[in-house]
């Protein structure tokens, strides 16, 4: 996900030339931190400071910190501490991925030498940046945030703290409550980052029940959460405790009393491996929470968890999920979705697509207490959505049986490519299987076809074509190509106004336009990008080098003209 903003940097570079930013520059091959620190060369005494701390220490509110392309170690380049500043800490380039892979903050971290990267402790807001880095090996350091010590936070720390994080990664850290990232009473905000390998330990071996979350965990607060990739993240627990019906878990997040929005961002591989497990990507108590536009897929609740996916729980939780694919994941109950027996969930979907996700109760989602769900696919074999008796209103839907309520169907959705089980050659086992992604978009002739129901489909508030308008119908779909797209081949079999939305995720795309496809050679690539900065700056010009294609192709936000507004939509069709 981070590859977007790189993209987005691109496109706004040939659109305006950027000056270069001032600050203190801090390069650990070369430079001394009784130097200046302002200017990259390495000659005193202006040359850079040889650590980030140093340079945080004499930044003042508005400054930058421009970290050279090296790998940094040691005292000085780990246990950061913003200090509260309003500052900027970054790599030269933050939307350049080679350059985040090779600006490396190594934290070099042990069970018997616990180190992070990161602190935000001094009630940091969004304009105390950290931007365009790498942050590895880091093992937390064990802080007592008021429910027990142990260790929160194994590559960045946030404590009544509100910074922005973004286009960086966080790869291989470990800790507690939060493997990469744990904010209590805060509101970060994440954007374009890659959580991937971190891990949770067994937090009872600090004597603290505590939220988990191999990528992330908030507790209390809130934070946001865009363009963000969650691979291979798990959380790792044997311990078993009468007292403790579940341990929460969550092998990419865990929320706790924590409001999150989660948007464009995508969980792919991550594993809850505890007894009694919940959400094996996403673990929600007492949280409201909003999914738009992600894909949770391949994650796993292990055998006795509960959502291979998502869980919810907790008293008057709320869940929205919109726009988003739920499928392959597994767990005990609950495969896709599960939300508590015990207490009033408050879950709607709209446009969603669960798929192939597997449990031995609820294979696709249990939803004992769910609210409504519209204009989605649920399907996921017997029993795609149980409990039978469930308190949820089911409309434009298709399930395999049906379900009581309007618009609903049951006939097989004709994805492109469904993705599919891959058994290890074990087929009678079931354990080692893992989950190969296809492509769920809708194929010609899917009874999903403009068979959905216009009323259904939520405003944009949160504006993702950048139109400034949140009271229109939500325009995209989960890959960023317009909604409620007509196909003339299909009778409109759905309610409202033509066009018809379709069920699922994804709006089938008739012949004709192809946003996106700026040169029309038949893809939506990274050849596209030249073309599509001349549509928007010079649409006569366009006309002229491209006679035989639609200008309309850039109009990626649906929103019936080529412009700025559609920058963002079309990185996401460029990067699939």
């Amino acid at each position: 996900m981070w590859m977007k903003r790189f993209l987005a940097g691109v496109i706004m570079a040939a659109l305006a030339a950027g000056a270069a930013a001032d600050g203190y520059y801090v390069n650990p091959e070369c430079g001394d931190d009784a130097w200046s620190g302002l200017s990259p060369d390495c000659v005193a005494p202006d040359g850079p400071k040889a650590t980030i701390q140093a340079a945080i220490d004499v930044a003042v509110d508005g400054d930058e910190v421009i970290l050279a392309t090296a790998t940094y170690t040691g005292d000085g380049n780990r246990d950061v501490d913003f200090l509260g500043k309003a500052i900027t800490v970054r790599s030269v380039d933050p939307y350049d991925p080679d350059v985040v892979d090779a600006t490396v903050i190594d934290c070099q971290g042990s069970a018997w030498d616990l180190h992070r990267g990161f602190t935000f402790t001094s009630a940091e807001g969004p304009d105390s940046i950290l931007a365009g880095v790498t942050i590895v090996n880091g093992w937390a350091p064990i802080v007592d945030l008021g429910y027990g010590a142990a260790p929160h936070g194994g590559a960045i720390l946030c404590v009544q703290a509100s910074p922005v994080i973004h286009n960086c990664v966080l790869l291989a850290n470990m800790a507690t409550s939060g493997g990469a990232i744990h904010s209590t009473d805060g509101s970060p905000r994440i954007i374009d980052c890659g959580f991937v390998g971190n891990e949770c330990l067994p937090h009872f071996a600090w004597g603290a029940y505590l939220p988990d979350g191999g990528g992330f965990s908030g507790h209390f607060g809130s934070a946001t959460i865009t363009g963000c990739a969650f691979l291979q993240n798990v959380l790792w627990s044997d311990y078993s405790d009468p007292g403790y019906p579940r341990s929460t878990a969550g092998g990419a997040i865990a929320l706790w009393e924590c409001d999150v929005t989660i948007t464009d961002s995508e969980f792919r591989g991550n594993r809850a491996e505890a007894d009694l497990a919940g959400g094996g990507a996403v673990d929600c108590i007492q949280s409201e929470v909003i999914f738009v536009q992600c894909t949770i897929t391949g994650n796993s609740a292990g055998s006795t968890g509960f959502g291979g996916g998502v869980s919810f729980e907790g008293e008057n939780a709320t869940s929205t999920m919109v726009d988003c694919v739920v499928a392959g994941n597994q767990a005990l109950s609950g495969g896709g979705i599960w939300t508590s027996d015990n207490h009033r969930v408050y879950f709607t979907a709209t446009n969603c697509t669960f798929f192939d996700n597997r449990a031995e109760e609820g294979p696709g989602l249990w939803c004992p207490w769910c609210d409504a769900i519209a204009n989605s696919i649920i399907w996921n074999g017997e029993g795609s959505l149980e409990p039978a008796d469930a308190w949820t209103f089911v409309d434009y839907c298709d399930l395999p049986g049906g379900w009581d309520g309007d618009g609903n169907i049951d006939a097989y959705p004709l994805f492109v490519d469904p993705g599919y089980w891959d058994g290890s050659g074990t087929s009678d086992d079931l354990s080692d299987d893992f989950w190969i992604d296809g492509d769920l978009d809708l194929g010609p002739g899917s009874p999903c076809i403009d068979a959905g129901d216009n009323n259904r489909v939520p405003p944009d508030l949160l504006d993702l074509d950048g139109d400034g308008d949140t009271d229109e119908p939500l325009p995209l779909d989960v890959a960023g190509a317009p909604r409620c797209v007509d196909d003339p081949d299909t009778e409109d079999t759905g309610s409202g106004e033509a066009p018809i939305v379709d069920m699922g995720a994804y709006e089938f795309q008739p012949g004709g336009l192809t946003p996106g496809d700026l040169n029309c050679d038949g893809s939506v690539d990274f050849f596209d990008i030249q073309a599509f900065v001349l549509a928007i700056t010079d649409p006569a010009a366009y006309e002229a080098q491209y006679p035989d294609c639609d200008i309309l192709n850039g109009d990626c936000n649906g929103d019936g003209v080529v412009d700025f507004f559609d920058i963002d939509s079309f990185v996401e069709l460029v990067i699939g």
